[in-house]
């Protein structure tokens, strides 16, 4: 996947839009909104009302938090943990793996 910018609205919604493995058209029909909308949203060139924020948050699975500032609340952990709990086992112990291996890396146990 490409690097996407995590410190702005617009790197935030292109980068889980892409972690989906959506086209801006699959997320634009998602949210109901033009093509052109979610392009100017993820380029930063247009500001996003309250509303429009709170519809790609559900579209796109995160909380409103993390769409603004990209801080993570206990509904996404709530939301991560639900995906992980419907993982085959070999599929769990991968990511779990991963998960060690990365907290380690940055000095969390």
């Amino acid at each position: 996947m490409d690097k996407c910018n995590l410190d702005t609205v617009g790197g935030r919604v292109t980068y889980l839009r892409k972690l989906k493995g959506w086209t801006q058209e699959e997320l634009a029909e998602a949210a109901d909104v033009s093509v052109q909308f979610i392009s100017s949203v993820e380029q930063g060139r247009t500001n996003v009302r309250s509303d429009y924020i709170v519809m790609l948050a559900r579209v796109l699975e995160v909380s409103v938090d993390f769409i603004l500032e990209g801080k993570t609340t206990p509904r996404d952990a709530e939301a991560l943990v639900s995906m992980i709990g419907g993982l085959s086992g070999p599929a769990y112990i991968h990511l779990r793996n991963i998960v060690v291996e990365y907290c380690k890396s940055h000095g969390q146990n």
